[in-house]
């Protein structure tokens, strides 16, 4: 009988998550801004979850030495037992899926990047543009000021 079933079960919750991280992650690259925020905001809650995990695996190391050498990987799998090796396993499958994430990350910052520099070109489009609002209000000062005050002086009544 197995005696790692409750590890092996956050393991496999774990990989699940960072699978539906990886998932939105790399719906990233292809998202406006406001979309962008829905996603950073989702992959936070899923973060959360597995720091709680991660917590709870911790718990099992302090008591199962090898359990942790099994998890990260600081042993052949030659030097576990059969129940171990399966989270040798799973742990492994786990690194691969966060190298995975990793690699997408730099492509969600070039995206970011575009988008900000996109957003502030529009911005600057329409300020600078004779429609701009800003624009519009200063000349209306303007004009309303040398209105009152330009058209009296020199005369002498």
């Amino acid at each position: 009988m197995n005696t790692y079933i409750e590890p092996l079960q956050l393991l496999n919750r774990k990989k699940n998550l960072f699978l539906q991280l990886e998932e939105i992650t790399g719906s990233m690259t292809l998202l406006e801004v406001d979309e962008l925020l829905t996603c950073i905001e989702q992959r936070g809650v899923l973060l959360t979850e597995v720091a709680d995990i991660d917590a709870t695996l911790h718990a099992y190391y302090l008591t199962d030495p090898m359990l942790k050498s099994a998890i990260s990987h600081s042993c052949t799998k030659n030097d576990l037992s059969p129940a171990l090796c399966d989270l040798y396993d799973i742990s492994l499958t786990i690194k691969s899926i966060v190298n995975r994430i990793t690699l997408n990350d730099g492509n969600i910052r070039l995206h970011l990047k575009f988008e900000k520099e996109r957003i502030l070109s529009n911005i600057e489009k329409l300020n600078k543009g004779g429609t701009g609002v800003a624009d519009k209000y200063h000349r209306s000062t303007q004009t309303g000021r040398s209105r009152l005050f330009g058209g009296n002086k020199g005369k002498l009544i």
